[in-house]
């Protein structure tokens, strides 16, 4: 009787279990569905509020057109002032910018900056139009989401987007003809040749890149912007007067802040120490061979202290090649100062 009475209670528990419909477990559903649509939703939002910032470029040379992107960047009075990448752009008997809304109007080129490839578009439309809100670039962290879009497609209409992290951002040569190193970020989103001077977007649909070209020792499959930042100041310069000035020192460098305890202990740089920049690569050149060196701490530039990166790019801004500096290093335990010749 006890087996019998065994048999009836098994089998009613199974066929209640399997009469339960599926994903009934509020725990797993609710899991699932939140993380599904939290990303969805966050995405979905990005791209709607910048969509009608990002626009197409079409330019023509030798009879052929060439179709990139661009991202309206500024506005004056009745001006727009739209940014894009192309190291070719001054060669275009031809520039067109077509806006989200199909519309189009004819470019006037302002500038174009050769080493980043970044240029500045003029257009007039008579319609109204919203410039892309700027985020800082600094603060984006390996691992962070973003968004890479491009203007719509000729074809078909669609807008061009894709998505995925960023990479610990560096500082990369662009170029081989120039030793500027940008400020890059390196992300796993798909950049096609139609995105490029496109928007790098934050998840709340901030600019905080404007994709370019792979850099020298960028990865085949690797999307690359160059730095909000960076951009800005580039952009500017451009809108101002049409060219960019800057002097490089030949070098790469990372945040002293940024390093971990075991890397200061292994350089010898000490841990109360935030500002600076550490030297971590410099290119091979008799002028600079035998002033800054690698494992070198830069400290100071004309007697002003260099907090980080992003400072000593922005001074570097400031002045044009063949100026001398005067740097203070940290090189071991002794503080040395070396005069550099902007490149």
């Amino acid at each position: 009787m006890l087996l019998v009475w065994n048999i009836i209670l098994t089998y009613g528990l199974m066929n209640s279990r399997n009469n339960e419909p599926k994903g009934s477990d509020p725990s797993s559903q609710e899991v699932e569905e939140s993380t599904l649509t939290d990303i969805t939703t966050d995405l979905t939002e990005a791209i709607d509020n910048t969509r009608s910032s990002v626009v197409t470029v079409m330019s023509v040379i030798a009879d052929s057109q060439l179709v990139s992107s661009g991202v309206i960047y500024a506005k004056e009075g009745n001006a727009v002032y739209i940014a894009t990448s192309d190291n070719l752009l001054q060669q275009y008997a031809h520039v067109t910018v077509r806006f989200d809304s199909s519309a189009e109007a004819e470019a006037e080129i302002v500038g174009v900056d050769n080493v980043t490839g970044i240029g500045i578009l003029k257009v007039t439309p008579d319609f109204d139009v919203t410039p892309l809100k700027q985020g800082d670039s600094s603060l984006l962290e390996p691992g962070e989401y973003v968004i890479a879009m491009g203007g719509r497609r000729l074809s078909s209409g669609s807008s061009m987007v894709s998505f995925g992290i960023v990479s610990e951002p560096g500082r990369r040569r662009i170029s081989m003809s120039n030793l500027w190193s940008s400020s890059i970020l390196e992300t796993d989103a798909h950049v096609s040749s139609d995105n490029l001077g496109g928007a790098l977007l934050d998840l709340s649909g901030r600019l905080v890149g404007i994709l370019i070209n792979r850099p020298l020792g960028g990865q085949e499959k690797m999307g690359y912007a160059l730095a909000m930042n960076e951009a800005k100041i580039v952009c500017q310069q451009l809108i101002e007067k049409g060219t960019v000035t800057r002097g490089s020192l030949g070098i790469t460098g990372r945040n002293v802040k940024d390093l971990l305890p075991y890397e200061r202990a292994s350089r010898g740089i000490p841990l109360d120490m935030l500002d600076g920049v550490l030297v971590l690569s410099t290119e091979s050149s008799t002028e600079y061979e035998n002033q800054l060196l690698e494992g070198d701490v830069i400290r100071t530039i004309n007697g002003e202290t260099v907090t980080d990166t992003q400072d000593l790019l922005n001074r570097l801004y400031m002045h044009e090649p063949q100026e001398e500096l005067i740097i203070t290093v940290l090189r071991g335990s002794a503080e040395v100062t070396v005069q550099a010749v902007l490149q």
